[in-house]
């Protein structure tokens, strides 16, 4: 896990018809590639390009670029973002924080990009778990609701609303904000180290379906 002291976290935008998504959380130049937000992408003329391998295979090669979370390619801080006219002073949060990552209200996005972070939140040691909501552009959302069915998912993970802070307008600054190794990646996969968290996680989703499944028709695949 990486800490972010002071850390500046700013709103997601979608530009240029979907393509490009600009913001999130401000990373120092000293940022390790594991850490980041990475979406696949064949534009091999872009600044950063990250590689993987499936089982060392070179057939299987995978070559992903970290555009999402940068606008100036170095470290997502925009030129015109060298003042502090944008960021909200009100919206301070003391403590520490784990960043969730990215919220696009949609359940295929969810599922690749907005979960696989929440496995380092410990309710007993940390504030909250921040979350950046993604919008067209010109537009603003001062307050943001979660659709039910992600805050069902919250509550598989064992997350409470009330500890999800959600970045819509302004930047907001952490004091302290912890950035943990995403499980799972697009294109990727999941890790290995990952598999005990979800197991973990299957346990708890049957035991909490358990009523639901009792008076159902067991289906034969």
């Amino acid at each position: 896990m990486f800490k972010i002291h002071n850390a500046i976290v700013k709103p997601i935008q979608i530009q240029e018809q979907h393509n490009k998504w600009s913001g999130g959380v401000v990373f120092p130049n000293n940022m390790p590639e594991i850490f980041r937000h990475r979406r696949s992408n064949i534009n091999l003329d872009q600044e950063k390009i990250f590689r993987d391998q499936r089982g060392g295979s070179l057939e299987q090669e995978i070559v992903y670029l970290d555009q999402f979370i940068e606008v100036n390619k170095k470290n997502n801080l925009g030129s015109d973002n060298s003042d502090t006219h944008q960021i909200d002073s009100s919206k301070t949060y003391h403590g520490t924080y784990i960043y969730g990552g990215p919220f696009h209200p949609h359940f295929g996005h969810a599922l690749t990009e907005s979960i696989h972070r929440l496995w380092a939140f410990d309710i007993s040691i940390h504030n909250g778990i921040v979350f950046t909501i993604s919008q067209p552009p010109n537009t603003s959302l001062a307050e943001y609701t979660f659709p039910l069915w992600f805050t069902q998912i919250l509550e598989i993970i064992g997350i409470p609303l009330a500890k999800c802070v959600l970045v819509t307008n302004n930047d907001c600054i952490f004091e302290n904000l912890i950035i943990p190794e995403p499980g799972s990646e697009l294109t990727l996969g999941q890790k290995k180290w990952y598999f005990s968290y979800l197991e973990k996680l299957q346990h708890r989703i049957f035991e909490l379906t358990n009523n639901l499944r009792k008076d159902q028709p067991q289906r034969l695949f």
